[in-house]
């Protein structure tokens, strides 16, 4: 009996040898099985760094969390905060 590991090998082999087999005699579904997908991905992972560096695409801005809307509960208020030079 074949050790697993040289079945799992044979198989990779198969599939990789008929890949350029499938190409030439299926291309619309080896478009659509492994050529798209691949595609895809690869558009999917760059597309960022592409778009950024011809500059058609802006940094996204974080939320800032800021305390505007709450109200001061003592005497010091944002006016009496600001430097005063001397």
């Amino acid at each position: 009996m074949a050790h697993p590991l040289y079945l799992v090998l044979g198989a990779l082999a198969a599939s990789a040898a008929g890949v350029p087999a499938r190409a030439h005699f299926a291309p619309r579904s080896f478009w659509f099985l492994l050529a798209f997908p691949v595609k895809a991905a690869r558009i999917y992972l760059t597309w960022t760094h592409v778009a950024a560096s011809c500059r058609l695409a802006a940094r996204r801005r974080r939320w800032r969390w800021t305390l505007d809307a709450v109200p001061v509960a003592s005497s010091i208020t944002r006016a009496s905060l600001q430097l005063n030079p001397r």
